[in-house]
């Protein structure tokens, strides 16, 4: 496996997110968003609307090209509000009202005292944004069930998080890999391609998305790698590292449990270095490389969807992973 870093003229993905512009068309939900549910970095939005060109499917046609990369930073921010409620706020009375967005049979009550009406009136503001552009999609009608039962696996993932996080005793990487996975939206982001990729074999759909499923398991090990640190310190413990580490026995349940209780006072430097002296990172971004040979090996079975641009756009993602390591 190798990691793409520098381009021809020496500069890194680091230096190129942090040039990226972001399109006007999300700027005014952007400041709306930082308003009323939390005042990001803007680098994340950069990082992600940097790297989409990388991860967009083959497929779809080069004329919406822009219109895909928008409309995928959208969704994003849709699913960062959902992020934040249940798992930064863990406020999932809100959460569970904003996440009914998607869906015309789940019909949202801002009513309800313990719902912050205004964060669900956001949330459902975004995603008019996001459906408004995928409606006029060419294979919409074909594929906006399938966009939706992967929305709703998004939304099953955050969920999954805030559960982990109130009962420590559900700790197991093997599940956390099948639910937490699917918070990087990758399923999301390639259901949002195939709408606009009207030369795209329906037959290979099944071998497609075992690709995908290997692949979102790729981005999210990047973050697991990259984010646990900064996520300890804020009492989140949900990590793939942090959760690795227990199954292990190189941390307890306890300890995590003192520190989700009070993080500012439990020997969090303790169960870092312990994390570190274990090679977690290193053992998880070993099951990265073992995703990345099964991947390759089923690059020739699929033939409307170019795998092997696919792979090095996962590499990047990698590589952006790495750089911009606790910034996220």
């Amino acid at each position: 496996m190798t990691t793409r870093n520098t381009n021809l003229t020496g500069t890194t993905h680091l230096e190129r997110i942090e040039r990226t512009a972001l399109p006007a068309s999300v700027s005014t939900l952007l400041e709306t968003y930082e308003e009323t549910v939390d005042e990001r970095d803007r680098f994340l939005w950069k990082w992600l609307y940097y790297l989409f060109p990388e991860i967009t499917l083959s497929c779809v046609r080069p004329d919406d090209s822009q219109q895909v990369r928008e409309s995928k930073l959208l969704a994003s921010l849709y699913v960062t509000i959902l992020d934040d409620l249940a798992e930064r706020d863990e406020d999932v009375h809100t959460f569970r009202e904003a996440a009914k967005a998607p869906f015309d049979h789940r019909v949202a009550d801002e009513t309800r005292p313990e719902v912050d009406a205004a964060a669900v009136a956001l949330a459902h503001e975004v995603w008019e944004h996001v459906a408004d552009r995928l409606e006029s999609a060419p294979q919409y009608p074909e594929f906006c069930d399938l966009l939706q039962f992967d929305l709703d696996r998004t939304t099953t993932a955050i969920e999954y998080t805030y559960l982990l996080n109130h009962h420590l005793e559900l700790a197991s990487l093997e599940e956390t890999a099948i639910y937490d996975s699917h918070n990087m939206m990758l399923f999301t982001y390639a259901a949002i391609d195939l709408l606009y990729s009207p030369a795209f074999d329906r037959s290979e759909l099944g071998q497609l998305r075992e690709v995908l499923r290997r692949a979102q398991q790729m981005t999210r090990i990047g973050n697991w790698v990259t984010t646990w640190e900064r996520e300890l310190e804020e009492g989140d413990c949900s990590s793939g590292v942090v959760v690795s580490a227990v199954e292990r026995g190189v941390v307890s349940r306890e300890q995590l449990e003192r520190l989700r209780a009070n993080p500012a006072t439990a020997n969090r430097d303790e169960i870092v270095a312990r994390i570190h002296e274990a090679n977690i990172e290193d053992r998880l971004l070993e099951r990265w490389s073992e995703h990345y040979e099964h991947v390759e090996g089923d690059a020739a079975d699929i033939e409307t969807v170019d795998i092997g641009a696919l792979l090095e756009g996962l590499e990047t993602v990698l590589a952006c992973h790495l750089e911009s390591r606790g910034r996220k």
